[in-house]
């Protein structure tokens, strides 16, 4: 019995191509824009998963609240860790790491590298990176030892073992004591090389001042809690924790929090990320993103089935005739409906199978996420069920009920009402998705257009990292790149807009009136052309100048938030205000313009300036436009010159600074590509409603041409239906999408306004979009010569 369905069902889809090639490939469509979507959501919500305790796993943070500022860093002091150790047994084990750069040498290898992390020894105590060779125990425990990854282990020792030999860090010696796994893809923080924290605490180390201080917050600090106890009873004691370590008189509040090491991709907002972010709020609507692909194409399925119920009824009643059982009718129609399913969705596995490594480039995320796993089978056994249940219901309940004598004389019900629901529904979510592709687009091209109150364009960036004997020859240097042809302006600076960090630097401010004030704020070490650079104006005081000697000891800027940030009422109160800071005192000489030296996601926040030489690693180039790529090959070759014993190491500001957007430009390009996979399989669904629409007005539209009904007015008669519908759907779908992506573009402190022409554009792309897909149909019967029309039944 089963095999005869299976054979009339396969009959039947030979019979009507038309409508099954429509009714496929809407559903494959679906399908597997719906698979792509779900692994590449799965493979979001993995990061960090793959830890065996990533459960009890957090990280410390700290909000660092001055009277006027508050730096809501990812970061710690270093002390903090041990002092948690000590003080809460609950507290398992505790790691901190620090990214750090620096120029690693092995024979004639010499890169300059900027993926090493500074790491406790207990790194592998609360983590589950795998050490290939080594012992976890100890690789990490004395001064002077590094871990590598297997890539860096190929790239440096090709096939020689690296375990026990000696690689040259920063001109020190480092020991190879372990190889690491490289880091998964779906990790949160990445790394090359971890170096020994140990290295970084000894004495001649420069960083060892680090480890005695609670107020520079330049550690990552993770730790692992014992199982079974709540995160929400630690963070409920780290107010007293605070209190029990704080110095006397000083007015910064730590106020300690924990992230779970699984929320910290999706949900962190804080500054100074260790690796990007994402948006959890932008999974759930990408999530149902998916489900309304996947119900635009059940509709198809639906829609398509009501319309040649027609059809189906004279098949109905002729099997009843003969004998044929309501039973075994319903059979049939599920049999059909559930061979469609499976056709498609073996189709759909192998396209997303193919697929998913194009779609992961194409959106620059590499995927850690496996296919077809036990818990990918009975997904997609359950949505086989669900399609093929669903699509095939009607078929199998309504058609199989029908009367022969009704049946046989096409005396069937339309089902009107329900086709033109779900052409409603379908386009509603069309329309929506369009909309929010619409706004996301504008909020994103604003942000990347905006006036950064600087300029980015055409400025390299080489990274030397504050190497001592590139900044003792600074000035040479910078003269010499300055008489290379296309270069036309160079400056150093510790920093540059959108390196992403944000520390905190401890000042104490007194006014010119005796008023103290002590506050923490970002600071740039630069040179006297930096401002000039970038061109950032100054609008109280003045800049840097050579013609100051002093500026070199004592003067400071800050921006125009900083200065409200302060108190002071106009700008010019600012100017001559002393500062007590590290590794001197020295006084404001001007206020210069806010600028974004963050992205636009964040409002613009107090910012210092200093001429700090020996703190600087960047150098910053204006290149002219034209013969790019000769200015930068003789940029590279007199780097060579004046910098032999270290590789050049650039990039571009303007690119840099746009890939803080990274997360929002995928997300932007995902919406797009689903929005556009979303009007394709409505307009298929549009596409076969109109041909059987088409083909039940055949002889109507022969006689209304015999009576000289021109092409055009025949085109608008049956294309007006389906425009009604999508004008109704319009009106539905316009202020549901305006709620929500009025609430998405609150994440961002610099947004858009959203204007009535983008909701006017999406209904008219949507009409427009329809009436073509209609036409086609349409045109061609209102072309037809009348006499076959009129012969048609």
């Amino acid at each position: 019995m089963f095999r005869n369905y299976i054979k009339i069902a396969f009959r039947n889809i030979q019979h009507n191509k038309g409508y099954s090639a429509l009714t496929a490939l809407s559903l494959f469509i679906g399908l597997t824009g719906f698979m792509l979507l779900v692994l590449h959501l799965e493979n979001e919500w993995s990061y960090d998963r793959f830890h065996d305790q990533a459960e009890q796993i957090y990280r410390v943070v700290d909000d660092k609240q001055t009277p006027e500022v508050t730096l809501r860093n990812a970061t710690t002091a270093a002390p903090v860790a041990p002092a948690l150790l000590e003080d809460f047994p609950e507290i398992q084990s505790a790691v901190r790491i620090r990214p750090m750069e620096a120029l690693i040498a092995y024979k004639e290898n010499l890169f300059q590298e900027e993926a090493i992390l500074l790491a406790d020894n207990s790194f592998f105590e609360v983590f589950s990176f795998e050490l290939l060779q080594g012992n976890p125990t100890v690789a990490l425990q004395a001064p002077k030892t590094i871990v590598l990854t297997e890539n860096m282990a190929k790239k440096y020792f090709g096939l020689e073992n690296p375990i026990g030999q000696f690689i040259v860090v920063d001109e020190e010696n480092f020991e190879v004591t372990g190889i690491i796994q490289d880091a998964p893809a779906n990790s949160h923080f990445t790394f090359d090389f971890l170096v020994s924290m140990a290295s970084a605490q000894e004495q001649d180390s420069g960083y060892s001042w680090l480890f005695t201080n609670w107020y520079s917050n330049q550690f990552y600090t993770y730790i692992l809690l014992n199982e079974n106890y709540a995160a929400a009873d630690l963070e409920a004691k780290l107010v007293a924790f605070d209190q029990r370590h704080d110095q006397a008189g000083d007015e910064t509040v730590h106020q300690y929090s924990l992230e779970a090491l699984t929320d910290i991709y999706l949900s962190s907002d804080r500054d100074n990320q260790i690796g990007k972010t994402s948006s959890r709020s932008n999974t759930y609507i990408l999530l149902l993103v998916a489900i309304f692909i996947l119900l635009i194409a059940g509709i198809n399925f639906v829609n398509l089935a009501t319309a040649r119920a027609s059809e189906r009824a004279r098949e109905v009643g002729v099997k009843k005739a003969i004998g044929a059982a309501t039973s075994q009718l319903r059979q049939q129609f599920l049999v059909e409906s559930f061979l469609f399913t499976f056709l498609a969705l073996i189709a759909s596995m192998l396209a997303a199978f193919f697929l998913y490594p194009l779609f992961s480039n194409l959106l620059s995320s590499p995927s850690s996420i496996a296919f077809f796993t036990p818990v990918h089978l009975v997904g997609l056994l359950g949505l086989f069920l669900l399609i093929g249940g669903l699509s095939g219901s009607y078929s199998s309940v309504v058609l199989s009920n029908f009367k022969p004598s009704f049946a046989l004389k096409s005396k069937m019900p339309e089902q009107l009402g329900i086709r033109k629901g779900l052409v409603v529904l379908q386009f509603s979510i069309s329309i929506a998705l369009i909309l929010g592709s619409l706004v996301v687009y504008h909020q994103m091209a604003y942000m990347q257009n905006a006036n950064l109150g600087f300029d980015p364009e055409q400025i390299l960036v080489i990274n030397f990292e504050a190497d001592p004997q590139v900044t003792r020859q600074a000035d040479l240097i910078k003269q010499e790149l300055l008489q290379i042809p296309g270069v036309s302006s160079i400056t150093a600076s510790s920093r540059v807009p959108g390196d992403g960090n944000t520390t905190g630097w401890s000042m104490r401010f007194i006014s010119p009136k005796g008023d103290s004030l002590k506050t923490e704020m970002p600071l740039y070490g630069v040179d006297e052309n930096f401002l000039n650079q970038y061109q950032i104006p100054v609008v109280a005081g003045r800049g840097f100048s050579t013609a100051f000697p002093n500026d070199r000891k004592e003067s400071m800027l800050i921006n125009e938030a900083a200065a409200k940030a302060l108190g002071f009422r106009q700008l010019e109160e600012a100017i001559g205000t002393k500062v007590a800071m590290y590794p001197n005192t020295g006084k404001v000489i001007g206020v210069f313009q806010d600028f974004h030296y963050q992205s636009l996601d964040q409002a613009v926040e107090p910012l210092a300036m200093r001429i700090m030489p020996f703190g600087n690693g960047l150098f910053s180039l204006s290149l002219s436009t034209g013969h790019l790529r000769t200015t930068i090959a003789a940029i590279e070759e007199k780097w060579k010159q004046l910098v032999p014993h270290r590789p050049i190491a650039y990039t571009f500001l303007e690119e840099d600074f746009n890939r803080q957007y990274e997360a929002e430009n995928q997300f932007k390009q995902v919406l797009n590509l689903f929005t556009g996979l979303a009007i394709l399989i409505a307009c298929l669904g549009l596409l076969g409603l109109s041909v059987v629409s088409v083909k039940q007005r055949t002889k109507e539209i022969g006689i209304r041409k015999v009576l000289g009904a021109s092409v055009t007015g025949i085109v608008a008669l049956l294309s007006k239906d389906f425009i009604q519908l999508v004008g109704i759907a319009f009106l539905i779908a316009t202020p549901i999408a305006y709620y929500f992506m009025n609430e998405w573009l609150q994440d961002f402190a610099y947004r858009i306004e959203l204007q009535w022409w983008v909701f006017v554009l999406a209904g008219v792309t949507a009409i427009g979009i329809a009436l073509l897909t209609v036409s086609v149909q349409s045109i061609r019967a209102a072309l037809a010569n009348p006499v076959e029309s009129l012969r048609s039944e």
